[in-house]
């Protein structure tokens, strides 16, 4: 037990590698018997039989002191002091032992850091401080690697997605409707400037992802909008008859025409398509909400479409969430327990147990639903959906229909800075079975799907009548 203590504790809080862990380990156990031996035959054992008492307390004390100041340096606990320029260090000696994409990246982060330290020298202000640091962060393009706090205050009028190289308005809001905009109108310019010069504008913040496509659907979201100190926004568009329309919006008419019933809706929804197919929407993401279960919600609305012929599973716009939801509504698929993937870690941690890998993997839960499956894809499926669809993917339960998704799996985890700060930096290296990587690459489909601004107009989804017609064969 000593030996195993001993070893546990050179390669958990040393952080050394498990072949020093185990050549210590027998040592330490000799160590201690020895010690163990001589107090049984001591003249005077209370002397002994106290140092045998008290090296176990040290060691769990010094065990607990260490992973206490390795949790501080990976930013769990808040700053002991508000110093900007200690904690960029900080964040910045955190990044570089934690994040797992410099190579696949080929990312230069010193260089990267370099370019930016004297933005953090010449900060005035949290405000300033906090710009560079989202600036050093938004050179990783990754879509869990971000400034998540303090937040970019935004309201926006509506959704765009990018059809035939056009922004196209897909929904809108209330008080854009009001002011003239609709669905299938052409987005030609946000305060009079076009829509590339546009999104380049956008705060980091606003404009981040693991892919280029990513990047652009995320950052074209977050065009028809009122964000930071802005108090109005122009929005240009050319309606389908060709008109060019112009129409000032304001954050005061979104909220007083706004009104929430908090989750009043389930987070999981199905329904009997005409074609007697089974479809349900798995909602904004993976994850619970008061007083909604979501595992619950899907049995539920998967147990009224049991006897169906095919079922369609709509991921277009799941944002991920958490990975052990997903894998229980995975489980009502298989037959069989599935390991989709590795995720390999650079920095070991007390939150993880200090291990290096670990294995993901879906446990069937019955009742089984072995009917054949669809699942629809697009940009905004992301992370821990990605790794939903990998799963029904690589186990041959179901094929993919619409566009690639996000590419963006990083298992982060929140760094505390000073002035309320917060930075989330991706931890994890996931990869599929094969060694593919999620990350910078995502899922393409198995049937490409193409929208036409015609079919946003018209109400129509290519997308689930592929589905419909791949199920219907």
């Amino acid at each position: 037990m000593a030996g195993v203590v001993a070893g546990a504790f050179v390669f958990a809080p040393l952080h050394l590698p498990a072949f020093v862990a185990v050549t210590v380990t027998i040592p330490a156990g000799l160590l201690y018997a020895w010690l163990w031996t001589r107090a049984r035959r001591a003249v005077h054992p209370r002397r002994w039989n106290w140092i045998l008492a008290t090296a176990p307390f040290g060691v769990i004390t010094a065990a607990t002191a260490l992973t206490l100041i390795q949790l501080y340096s990976m930013g769990q606990f808040a700053p002991l002091s508000q110093g900007r320029v200690a904690n960029f260090d900080r964040l910045v000696r955190a990044i570089d032992r934690a994040y797992p994409y410099f190579d696949v990246k080929q990312i230069d982060w010193p260089a990267e850091v370099a370019a930016v330290r004297p933005q953090i020298l010449a900060a005035q202000s949290d405000a300033e401080y906090f710009q560079a640091i989202a600036a050093l962060l938004a050179g990783l393009n990754d879509g869990h690697t971000m400034l998540s706090r303090p937040f970019v205050p935004i309201t926006r009028f509506g959704q765009l997605a990018e059809i035939e190289g056009q922004a196209v308005i897909v929904a809108v809001s209330p008080p854009a409707e009001a002011a003239g905009l609709a669905v299938g109108d052409l987005l030609l310019a946000i305060d009079g400037r076009p829509v590339d010069a546009a999104v380049a504008a956008l705060p980091p913040q606003l404009r981040y992802g693991s892919t280029a496509w990513k990047r652009r659907a995320f950052a074209l979201s977050n065009l028809p909008a009122v964000y930071g100190a802005a108090q109005t926004v122009e929005v240009t568009v050319q309606r389908a008859d060709g008109v060019v329309h112009s129409a000032t919006l304001t954050p005061q008419s979104a909220a007083a025409t706004h009104t929430t019933q908090a989750h009043a809706a389930p987070l999981v929804q199905g329904t009997r398509l005409a074609s007697s197919l089974g479809y349900i929407h798995l909602g904004e993401n993976f994850g619970d909400r008061p007083g909604h279960n979501m595992v619950a919600e899907f049995d539920a609305a998967l147990a009224g479409l049991m006897d169906a012929p095919g079922l369609i599973l709509d991921l277009r716009d799941n944002g991920g969430g958490d990975s052990l939801v997903a894998n229980q509504i995975a489980g009502r698929f298989l037959a069989e327990p599935f390991v989709y993937g590795r995720e390999s870690y650079r920095q070991r941690l007390p939150t993880r147990l200090w291990w290096s890998w670990g294995e993901r993997r879906v446990t069937p839960r019955p009742p089984r639903y072995a009917g054949p499956i669809v699942l629809l894809i697009d940009a905004a499926t992301v992370s821990s959906a990605e790794e939903f669809v990998v799963s029904l993917v690589d186990s041959g339960r179901a094929q993919t229909v619409g566009r690639q998704t996000a590419g963006s799996s990083g298992n982060p985890i929140v760094f505390q800075l000073p002035g309320g700060g917060r930075v989330r930096f991706s931890t994890g290296d996931l990869r599929r079975v094969d060694g593919t990587p999620i990350e910078g690459v995502g899922i393409k489909p198995d049937r490409l799907v193409a929208w036409t601004p015609d079919d946003v107009r018209q109400g129509r989804d290519p997308d689930l009548a592929a589905a419909v017609e791949l199920l219907s064969r």
